[in-house]
């Protein structure tokens, strides 16, 4: 069933609004995980994490399950550690992963109060410690930087912001913790306000909200060093509202992803908002059945920025069926390159990974390339 998935898949983008014109193509080229081998089934995608390999592989977590997986460039599973209990590298109670770019894979274990390490290539363990932050838990691994080492992040104790600590890749002992707080109207007590989406670009620590459509990239010193902003209706401010319990329960927020690198000079962006969610229950419906959600209020895209900030393409994108923003998971669609996971360079362009439940749940692998747009009649060049 996978095969036939592996067929080109080609999405262009609109044509911006600058004289430099782009087009914003993705190519699916890889499709991990299917439904005709119990080695490589993976389990809900709520619980699904992943971090890219350099070599165009993948590494997930798959958290229904307790299972680490590295997958190779072609799909097939190089190792895979399945461990729960006590024991020092239990996955139990796992909520995300990170790779660096010398391919060890750290995950995040014991609801944030444990880090774990195994060795990418081979899958031995490499060791691991408790998290010691002074009484804050992180939620969840952001991203291996190069100076901070393992990045955790969770909300602020006071629900005003993000917090940033850097473990040390071997040793685990803190490098550096800041606290971020976002732009955008003061959020709502009953709403998700702490809610961001953090990753690591450039060396910088990337951060998108749910507040304003406005990412900002951080130096080490948690100094903002860039911005990423347009004009959109975002819910002022995020809240969420629920009516009669028994019929009807409505969701309403945006949601910004961290900035992604997608060339030497591009810069993607998926943003979603001005977003409800009206979920039915019912005798008749389940309080999970996504399929009777309706989602029409939903608008996203896909959006190019330049290095310096200027908005150089969008391109209308479907939105995320359900997602857990801080856990980088989602249920998507078939049809759609789908919610961002990560980003790591290719060959010829960058590669995105994104998830999917359509037809079985999947991590899918996209080559995306940025390209001048040609005038009528000629072939785009890169």
């Amino acid at each position: 069933m996978a095969g036939a998935l592996l067929a080109a898949v080609e999405c262009a983008g609109n044509v911006g609004h600058a004289a430099d014109a782009r087009l914003l193509t993705w190519r699916l080229d890889q499709v991990f995980g299917s439904d005709d081998n119990e080695a490589t089934l993976l389990g809900s995608p709520q619980e699904l994490r992943a971090a890219p390999a350099t070599d165009g592989g993948v590494y997930v977590l798959d958290g229904q399950q307790s299972r680490l997986l590295a997958f190779e460039p072609s799909g097939a599973v190089k190792w895979a550690v399945h461990e729960t209990g006590e024991a020092p590298s239990s996955l139990s109670g796992s909520s995300s992963i990170g790779a660096s770019r010398l391919g060890i894979v750290y995950a995040l274990t014991r609801y944030g109060t444990r880090i774990e390490s195994w060795e990418g290539n081979t899958g031995e363990y490499l060791g691991g410690a408790n998290v010691d932050l002074d009484g804050w838990i992180p939620d969840v691994i952001s991203g291996v930087h190069p100076t901070l080492g393992v990045l955790v992040t969770g909300p602020t104790r006071a629900g005003d912001g993000m917090r940033i600590a850097g473990l040390h890749p071997s040793s685990f002992e803190v490098t550096q913790q800041f606290d971020v707080v976002l732009p955008g109207p003061t959020p709502s007590p009953s709403g998700p306000s702490s809610i961001v989406d953090i990753g690591v670009m450039d060396e910088l620590i990337a951060v998108g909200s749910n507040r304003s459509y406005e990412a900002r990239l951080y130096n080490t010193a948690g100094e903002v060093r860039r911005t990423f902003a347009r004009d959109v209706d975002y819910p002022k401010p995020p809240v969420f509202t629920q009516t009669d319990r028994s019929t009807t329960a409505r969701h309403d927020f945006g949601m910004l992803r961290a900035p992604m690198r997608i060339g030497n000079d591009a810069v993607l962006i998926y943003a979603s908002w001005d977003g409800s969610i009206d979920n039915p229950r019912t005798a008749d419906v389940p309080q999970n059945d996504a399929s009777a959600w309706d989602m029409s209020g939903w608008q996203a895209s896909f959006d190019v920025f330049s290095n310096n900030g200027d908005l150089v393409t969008s391109q209308p994108a479907a939105p995320p069926l359900l997602f857990m923003p801080m856990k980088r998971s989602l249920m998507g669609f078939s049809d759609d390159p789908g919610f961002p996971l990560a980003s790591t360079p290719g060959p010829d362009s960058y590669w995105v990974f994104t998830s999917s439940t359509e037809p079985f749940v999947q991590v899918r692998r996209y080559a995306v390339r940025v390209e001048r747009a040609a005038p009528p009649g000629n072939s785009p060049r890169p």
